[in-house]
């Protein structure tokens, strides 16, 4: 008559690629006896609805692992896990709040980011190097 216990969750935030449009996030967890496997979850801030789920893997299991694509980057979601053993007894678990990465910038803007807020001369170097070309013509 009890649900399982859900127990271990871990979550990796895939960083993003160059042509990447979306991030996807891996959820992880074990249950203490063999129980379906499922996240509900949505943008914003813990407690808020839960508009969007996995598809519920009704394969019973102790350890489980769910991969969430399509997620908006640069931005906040909260999820729960939905586990059922084979009786259909059910167990919720506590809300989680991740947060999905911003588009990388290329290892050049990087770069030049770090020397402008290090020496703020680094700003006026792209107009020296076009001032020095207009005065070797």
């Amino acid at each position: 008559t009890e649900g399982p216990k859900i127990e271990d969750v871990k979550i990796d935030i895939l960083p993003l690629g160059d042509g990447d449009e979306f991030a996807q996030a891996i959820i992880s967890w074990k249950t203490d006896k063999p129980s379906t496997t499922q996240v509900q979850y949505d943008v914003g801030l813990v407690g808020g609805d839960y508009s969007k789920s996995s598809i519920e893997d009704t394969s019973l299991s102790t350890a489980h692992t769910v991969i969430i694509k399509e997620l908006e980057v640069a931005s906040t979601y909260h999820y729960r896990i939905v586990a059922k053993d084979k009786r259909n007894n059910q167990t919720t678990s506590n809300d989680y709040t991740f947060v999905t990465p911003e588009k990388n910038k290329s290892i050049w803007q990087l770069i030049v980011r770090s020397l402008e807020e290090t020496f703020s001369w680094v700003k006026n170097v792209g107009g020296f190097f076009n001032n020095l070309g207009k005065k070797a013509q």
